[in-house]
Formats: C-alpha cells, sequence, structure tokens
C-alpha cells in the first residue's frame, strides 16, 4: 500500500531525514518511535505531500505522491492525516464536524455515514455537543472520526495518545482496533512512548537523529534492542551480545 523509497529532507542546512525507506501493507499499523525532534512528524508531512522532500519518492498503491511544488493542492487526497491540535471545528456540533466534510455528496449519505462513523467511534452519545465540552481523549475521537469520513484506506497520526490519561488512551486504543477490523484501515502512528508503539504497532520502526536505527516486529525489537538508544527509548538496559 505504502513505499517510502530513499527519502531525505533537510530544513535550514540541517539534515532531518536520512535516506529513509519502508514499505507498509494494507491493513497494517506501524509504529514510529522516537525521541522529540528526529524527524517522526516530518514524515508523515513527506508521506500525506504537504511538504516536498530533497530526494527520494513515496508511493501510495502504485502512484508516487507529489508534494507542493507539483500540485496546486498539497496534500494526497486519499491518505489522511490526524494531527496533535485536533483541527475541529469550534462552532460545529460532532455531528456536523463530521458530515461538514461530506458536502459534496446528497444528504442521505451525508447523514448515513455520519451515523455509522459516530458508532464505530463510540460518539454518538455525544453527537449535539461541541468540541469544547468534551474532554482531550473525546476530542482525539472526533479528530479520529473526521479522518475516516471518506473511507480512506490509509491513515497517518502524530502522536495520537500525546496529553491522555490512561483511560482515554485505552478508549482510543479501542477505536482504532474496531476501525481496522471494519475497514482493514491502514495505520501509521508516530510516538515517544514505547508502551503505546508496543502495544499497538504490527511493525515498530526506532527513528533517531533522522535515520531508521531499527525495524521489525515489536516483540524482536523489544527482545532484542540493537544499540543504547533503541534500549533506552523502550525502556531497557542495553546488554551487548557477547
Amino acid at each position: 500500500m505504502l513505499k517510502v523509497k530513499k527519502i531525505s529532507f533537510s530544513y535550514q542546512g540541517k539534515a532531518i531525514l536520512k535516506n529513509i525507506s519502508f514499505e507498509v501493507q494494507k491493513g497494517q499499523v506501524l509504529g514510529l518511535l522516537g525521541r522529540t525532534g528526529v524527524g517522526k512528524t516530518t514524515l508523515l508531512k513527506v508521506i500525506k505531500g504537504l511538504i516536498d522532500a530533497d530526494s527520494g519518492e513515496v508511493f501510495y498503491k502504485g502512484e508516487k505522491i507529489l508534494g507542493p511544488k507539483d500540485v496546486l493542492v498539497a496534500g494526497h487526497g486519499e491518505i489522511q492525516i490526524v494531527n496533535q491540535d485536533f483541527q475541529l471545528f469550534e462552532k460545529l456540533s460532532i455531528f456536523d464536524n463530521i458530515k461538514h466534510l461530506l458536502i459534496q455528496f446528497d444528504v442521505d449519505y451525508q447523514q448515513k455515514r455520519t451515523t455509522q462513523i459516530l458508532k464505530l467511534c463510540n460518539l454518538n452519545k455525544f453527537k449535539d455537543r461541541f468540541p469544547r465540552e468534551l474532554s482531550g481523549g473525546q476530542q482525539q475521537l472526533i479528530a479520529i472520526a473526521r479522518a475516516l469520513a471518506k473511507e480512506p484506506e490509509l491513515i497517518l497520526l502524530d502522536e495520537p495518545f500525546s496529553h491522555l490519561d490512561n483511560i482515554s488512551k485505552k478508549e482510543v486504543k479501542a477505536v482504532l482496533q474496531r476501525i481496522k477490523e471494519a475497514y482493514q484501515t491502514t495505520f501509521v502512528f508516530v510516538t515517544h512512548d514505547h508502551n503505546e508503539a508496543l502495544a499497538l504497532s504490527d511493525e515498530l520502526m526506532v527513528l533517531d537523529r533522522g535515520k531508521i536505527v531499527q525495524k521489525g516486529k515489536p516483540s524482536f525489537v523489544f527482545e532484542n534492542p540493537k544499540n543504547k538508544v533503541v534500549a533506552g527509548l523502550l525502556g531497557k538496559e542495553y546488554l551487548p551480545k557477547t
């Protein structure tokens, strides 16, 4: 579904991403684990087509994703991204926050699809309320629900559990699992929390200083950290094999 090939990106002379390559299969959850500032969010923006890489290519279902220099409107329409700030319409109800994104479809479909998404994301009881009236975890679910509106096959999540309490994290995880099971949705999410990365990922990729330092099944990476950086991110002591 997604192929990232030798992506490099720099900003003001500083290398942010260095020769990044990986693939994601349909229905897979890829977790990108790394400290703040290692290029995780930048990588999501390159994948979505919001910024141009200095070199390399990204392919979605075999189609090359073009950046702002090659298109009038930046961002691939079939790939959705959920940002840390949620980007909700504060003056619209939860129901209308989702329905607004379906305005080009007929009214019956707007109603049906919005109701379906609200139920899947466990938000139906809040449909007439406004974002400011809900908790951070509930607002995160609204942002995810909005991303689902047009039935994307790939959703990018930027620190989806940041600033959430444990109860909210549990609910968001459950909703993501339901979405994956219902639609075979593919997810790429970035996090600095190893517990979330290990719990949700089918495949785990560890980034440090703009490079992939280890990639594999979460259980394998956890049991076999490649170096001190990986071990530290996973909350473990690094014991070199002799």
